[in-house]
């Protein structure tokens, strides 16, 4: 699926965001009901960073993006969104993910 790494623009990523990000994607698609596709992006413009990250399934698109000064914090805050959007997704249609015990409710922090 090529899940597996972001599309870095306008900046040379550092070699742990690189194994952040594509951990963080190897989880999400994981944890995701059936997915079909992934676009990650993350780019640097205007002094600020911008992740993007949607990831398409069988039943839904999920999908976020966040802009700040610091390229792991703007990763970080998508992930923990998606993973939010994702658990509710799953509480509401009352499927469970083979990934989700892993994420609790109680592993995110909010912002």
């Amino acid at each position: 699926m090529g899940h597996d790494q972001f599309n870095f623009k306008s900046f040379q990523p550092s070699q742990e965001l690189e194994i952040n990000t594509k951990s963080m994607l190897s989880q999400l698609v994981d944890f995701a009901p059936l997915p079909l596709g992934i676009k990650a992006h993350l780019s640097f413009e205007d002094s600020v960073y911008i992740c993007s990250v949607e990831i398409k399934t069988q039943f839904t698109n999920f999908q976020e993006e966040y802009k700040c000064s610091e390229p792991l914090e703007a990763v970080n805050l998508v992930d923990q969104k998606l993973r939010r959007q994702i658990m509710k997704w799953q509480l509401d249609h009352k499927i469970e993910s083979p990934a989700a015990p892993a994420f609790s409710p109680f592993d995110t922090q909010e912002f």
